[in-house]
């Protein structure tokens, strides 16, 4: 999906006029409009304050989207055959889960093979009909977050702050750079 059309859908959905979200990110109306029509793209700051301005599931996707060309992140499903229903969504993600853990139990291959030279060409077929079931799960997980955050207004910001706090208190992630920003915005409040 593209950022200006996600952008739109946001700013629409919170109620806010182009002079409105313009001004609480630094753009003029004319250049909000630009944007919005797909003119002009936004600078990476307003991008950034975009985001947290309409805290958009489809907006944040389609912006990490943007930003790496869709490579390792979940792509927003747009297309004219895509149900986007909460329970579908839900039983997708339960399929392709299912389908993961499948394929990822037949991967023989990474059975004692500590590297890529070391498979075999079937080998290496297994991990990449692995890997294949692995980014849709990944792309099925990110659409269910989505419809679930839009349809029962949880916030993606809120979710993922939650998620990466816990991640970094097991010690399996090292503290990010957003988690001292929040920390200190929490502190000057």
């Amino acid at each position: 999906m593209a950022v200006y059309t996600a952008l739109r859908r946001a700013r629409k959905a919170a109620h806010l006029s182009l002079h409105q979200l313009g001004r609480r990110v630094g753009y003029s109306t004319q250049m909000m409009s630009a944007v919005e029509t797909g003119r002009r793209t936004l600078a990476p700051d307003v991008s950034l304050a975009s985001a947290r301005q309409l805290d958009d599931p489809e907006l944040y996707m389609a912006l990490a989207e943007e930003a790496t060309g869709g490579v390792m992140v979940a792509i927003v499903l747009d297309g004219p055959k895509v149900d986007l229903h909460r329970l579908a969504t839900g039983r997708k993600l339960t399929e392709e889960a299912a389908e993961a853990i499948e394929a990822f139990a037949k991967c023989d291959a990474l059975t004692n093979c500590r590297s890529a030279e070391e498979l075999t060409p079937e080998g290496r077929d297994q991990v990449a009909r692995m890997v294949h079931h692995v980014a849709e799960l990944q792309t099925c997980a990110g659409n269910t977050l989505l419809v679930m955050c839009r349809d029962y207004g949880f916030s993606p910001e809120e979710i993922r702050r939650e998620h990466v706090a816990e991640l970094v208190q097991k010690g399996y992630a090292a503290p990010r750079r957003e988690a001292k920003f929040h920390a200190t915005k929490a502190k000057a409040s």
